[in-house]
């Protein structure tokens, strides 16, 4: 297992995040990310109590590449945006 931790942390905000799966994606602010989402489990997400993430939520992460997949390490939450009817709908997967 090969991991590759940068020494600096980058802003994003969440893609999809599914609480009851436990992980989802971010997508950096920085253009010289070429835009890669970043993979982001629960057990990343620096808060107390039910561990979970909101669509366009702004967050703080150290990017790590782990055997070629890019994922979002220590994520610390900056923002909870305001939700809209179509935010709270159920995601599907078929």
């Amino acid at each position: 297992m090969t991991t590759e931790t940068s020494p600096e942390r980058i802003e994003g905000k969440v893609f999809w995040f599914n609480p009851s799966l436990g992980y989802g994606f971010i997508l950096p602010d920085n253009p010289a990310v070429d835009q890669q989402q970043f993979f982001v489990h629960y057990n990343q997400i620096q808060m107390k109590g039910f561990k979970k993430l909101q669509k366009n939520e702004r967050v703080q992460f150290t990017p790590v590449n782990e055997d070629g997949k890019d994922q979002a390490h220590n994520v610390v939450p900056l923002s909870i945006p305001e939700t809209t009817d179509t935010d709270s709908e159920p995601i599907t997967t078929e």
